[in-house]
Formats: C-alpha cells, structure tokens, sequence
C-alpha cells in the first residue's frame, strides 16, 4: 500500500548540477562529469494524523534503509494533462506537448510514469516514447497495453515516477502527542 505525504505548505523543489571540483595546486580532480542533466529533489512533509499513519510511514523508513534502497515515488505533480481517453488494449495516449519530446526525455531519472485515478488505484507504466505532434500536443506510448479503458474525467493526475532515494539517512519524527506527529523527508532521484 502507498503512503502519500501530504503538505502544509507547497512541495519543495531544488535542482543540483554535478560540477567538477577544482584543487588549485591540482587541478580539475573530476573533469568528466557523470550525469548529462540535473538531479532533482523533492521535500516531502508528513502530517501523520494518528497511530496508524505513524506505524506506517515507520514502515516506509525501514524499507528504505536510510540511502541505501531507493524506491520509486511519483512527483505527485500532473506532469502530463491528458487530452483524450485511454483505451483498454492501447499502449498510446495524446497529452498536452510538455518538451518530453525534445528537451528531457534523455533524463534516465523521467522513464516512468504512474497514473492515478480518482478511486485510488495506481497504474505504473515504463515509457516507451514521446513524440510531439508540433501542434501543443504530444504521444506518449507506454510499455504495456492499458488492461481497461478510462475516461479523463476518472484521472486525477499523471506524474513522472523517478527512482528516488532518501537524501539522509535519519527522518526526525515531530510529536505533537502521542497520536501526532509530522516529518520531512527529502527525495533525490537516481538516474537508472
């Protein structure tokens, strides 16, 4: 079962550039970069409203094992809006043409995608490819056949679904009480 942070206050976004380090006696002392985009984080705050959120974001903790097991997490962002309904047997949509096409579509962090109906349910799909019509809209194809059809009106959203980690190894638990309590967590995506 997934566990959805929710916010006070607007999701945290930063971006980090991998640089090279400069020894001035040395030089450059890691002239090729490792990645060719930007990694992205997210901060996610937590309200745990009672005993059992508690236990389960606790469960969600240990899973990750500090850094060390990452995950993938959506963005909880509509990163794609949807123009048309989905058809059971499809493997294509037509969404609003975000520059998937053409500008990140090589992040290997931006491969995934999950969609989110309004009953809950969670679809994840690979992405197979983008392609922009040229016209402000764009196919994006999935790896699997839709196994039922849905109309617009039945998602709520469709976010990008990055491999992630846990930026630190310990998450600080805020108790209001017994019952009550919040935390933040920061996501780094990890390229694949």
């Amino acid at each position: 079962q997934a566990i959805e942070p929710n916010w006070r206050d607007g999701l945290g976004d930063s971006v980090e550039f991998e640089t090279p380090l400069l020894d001035f006696d040395t030089g450059a002392i890691n002239p090729t970069l490792g990645r060719e985009f930007f990694s992205s984080k997210r901060q996610h705050d937590w309200f745990l409203k009672d005993r059992t959120a508690i236990e389960a974001f606790r469960a969600f903790l240990v899973r990750r094992a500090g850094r060390r097991v990452a995950f993938y997490s959506p963005t909880f962002r509509r990163d794609f809006e949807l123009l048309s309904d989905l058809t059971s047997g499809s493997t294509s949509m037509l969404v609003k043409d975000n520059l998937d096409a053409g500008l990140v579509r090589g992040k290997t962090t931006h491969q995934h995608l999950e969609i989110l109906l309004w009953s809950g349910v969670r679809l994840r799909f690979s992405i197979a490819t983008s392609l922009s019509n040229g016209n402000g809209t764009m196919n994006l194809s999935v790896g699997t056949p839709f196994a039922a059809s849905y109309t617009k009106d039945k998602i709520r959203r469709i976010s990008y679904l990055p491999l992630s980690r846990l930026a630190e190894d310990e998450v600080e638990i805020r108790w209001h009480d017994r019952n009550v309590a919040e935390a933040t967590t920061v996501h780094t995506e990890v390229a694949q």
